[in-house]
Order: C-alpha cells, then structure tokens, then sequence
C-alpha cells in the first residue's frame, strides 16, 4: 500500500512534544519499497514525532504471523533507529479497555544499527527487543529488561493494539535524522507492507490503457441510451 502525500492512507505525522519535523522524501539511497521513505528530523532531546495509524486498532496481537519494518540513520547516537511501536491493551478480553502505555520495538537491543544503511528488522525474531511503557506490561517486560515477541504473547496472550501503530523518533534524542519504510504487517486474512513515497504515484501504462478503454466504452453506452 502507498502512503505519499497525496493519499496517506490513514497515516499523519504527530508532533508529540518540541519542534520535530516529519516528511516523505525520496531516497535516501535505495530504499526498499519503491524509491522513497517517510523522514524525521528530532534535533532536541525534547523532541518527539510520530508516524502513525489507526489502520490496524482493535487486532490482537496473536494474529499477527508477520511484522518488519526499514530503517536508515543519517544522524545521530549510535543506538538510535526510528522505533515501532503500538497503544496496547494487555487483555482484550476483560472490561478494562484504558489506554496502558506503548508495547515498543526498539532495534539496538540485540541488533547493531549501521549509518546510511537501509536495515530490516524482524521484529518477530530479532531478539528480546520489545517492552512496555506503562502498566501492567512493564512489569514483566521493561525498558531495562526487554523481551522477545514470544515472551509478550505468553505474557499476555490477549493483547490487542489499542489505538494507534506508530513509527517514533525521539524522547531524550539529539541530532537525529533518521527514514524508514517498507512495514509489513500480516495476519492469516490480510497482507499489508506500507511503502511510503514522496510522490504521488501514477498508474502504469497497461492501467491508463484499460482505464481509457473502460471510459471510452462507458462513454459510448450513454450516447446510445
């Protein structure tokens, strides 16, 4: 699915505090879907920016047989990459439908992050990289004790994303620029990798031949009507 600034498909920047900026460029390098990515830019520690949609709000976290995602950093701290990250409730299937935290990924846990190198992480297998923000989450897997996604399924095998899927920048990062792309999130009945471009794109020429076709035929029915 494309997200350019003509159809973000669900998609919006969020600044969550400071003075962040976020854009789809083109670039940088190769990207892996398509020829360009979606850019932060978080210069102060107090900046913070999102990426985010409620395209996948209410899916538990069970279903999902396969979740990746892009990165490439042109600045800033060695650890740093854009993370992933979802609003989760714990357990789906109790009353308590209240806002607990960000259930995060974050790649440098187990993963060396490179400079001006696109990386893919999978973030189903990469390691004990995952933690929660708030309660009851952090409690079992925390930012100091991460874990891997098989042990926040056996945490919490009734966890759903609550709210938002996010791609983040920032919180206590300086001189950050960093791009990511290529998302895909998969379950058993649906396929979905999020390509963001800078440009809107243009169907091909075999689609604008039928397209032309389909309206000149459509055209021609009403003249006989």
């Amino acid at each position: 699915m494309t997200v350019s600034p003509g159809n973000m498909n669900g998609w919006a920047f969020i600044t969550e505090s400071g003075t962040p900026t976020g854009t789809l460029v083109n670039g940088p390098g190769s990207p892996p879907a398509g020829t360009g990515s979606a850019e932060f830019t978080v210069l102060t520690s107090g900046d913070r920016l999102l990426l985010s949609t409620l395209n996948h709000n209410g899916l538990g976290l069970s279903e999902i047989t396969t979740l990746s995602y892009s990165t490439y950093r042109q600045a800033g701290g060695s650890a740093l990459a854009v993370s992933l990250q979802f609003d989760i409730d714990t357990d789906s299937t109790d009353a308590n439908t209240s806002w607990m935290g960000r259930l995060v990924y974050e790649a440098y846990y187990t993963q060396t992050v490179l400079d001006n190198t696109w990386q893919t992480w999978n973030t189903m297998t990469t390691g004990a990289n995952w933690w929660f923000s708030g309660a009851p989450g952090n409690a079992t897997c925390s930012i100091g004790s991460p874990c891997t996604w098989a042990q926040v399924l056996t945490a919490f095998p009734n966890a759903a994303i609550n709210g938002n899927t996010n791609l983040k920048g920032g919180g206590g990062w300086s001189g950050f620029i960093g791009n990511v792309d290529n998302l895909r999130l998969a379950t058993q009945r649906f396929d979905t990798t999020y390509d963001f471009e800078a440009q809107n794109q243009v169907p091909e020429p075999s689609t604008l031949l039928l397209m032309s076709i389909g309206l000149a035929g459509l055209w021609a029915k009403r003249r006989r009507s």
